[in-house]
């Protein structure tokens, strides 16, 4: 569950920049390319969670091939045209991982087919490091533009059972 004031409070007890990884459901934005990109939130990134592929990772919706095959079909042609790295961050509960023997070997072998279709694997902070150092491009204002949270909202729920957007434990 996160707020404003609560990532202030982590932020100040820590004096370092974090990265807040939620839901993409959680951030509040229209503009296309905020999406997967280097975004800010008070003093630290904030990046959503692409929850169709970690759900279909998690939840075996989808095999190894079509886990890459949908992966690749989220493109930014905008950023690609203009040569700029973007991060489509997926993330699954650590129960989802550790509750079938066959996830681990699944999950190598969805990494082992992006890679092979020249998709680089990078951490969020190592995605915002390169960011902010130049060692990838930046779209104009990236990295600086503020992106809006729901302030109570948790990505520990199912949409269908949302209410306005906001899983149960953030109605």
């Amino acid at each position: 569950m996160i707020t404003r004031e609560s990532a202030s409070i982590v932020e100040s007890s820590t004096g370092r920049r974090l990265v807040f990884l939620l839901d993409e459901r959680q951030l509040l934005y229209d503009l296309p390319q905020a999406k997967h990109s280097c975004n800010r939130y008070g003093n630290s990134s904030v990046f959503g969670r692409e929850w169709t592929l970690s759900d279909a990772f998690a939840f075996n919706t989808l095999d190894v091939p079509g886990l890459v095959s949908a992966t690749l079909a989220y493109r930014d042609d905008y950023k690609e045209n203009l040569g700029v790295p973007y991060l489509l961050f997926t993330s699954s509960d650590l129960e989802s991982l550790l509750g079938n023997p066959r996830q681990v070997d699944r999950f190598t072998a969805w990494m082992e087919g992006l890679e092979k279709n020249g998709v680089e694997r990078v951490s969020a902070m190592g995605f915002v490091g390169k960011k902010l150092s130049g060692e990838f491009k930046r779209l104009d204002g990236e990295c600086s533009f503020e992106i809006g949270v729901k302030d109570y909202s948790s990505w520990s729920d199912y949409f269908d059972l949302s209410l306005d957007g906001k899983t149960s434990d953030s109605r």
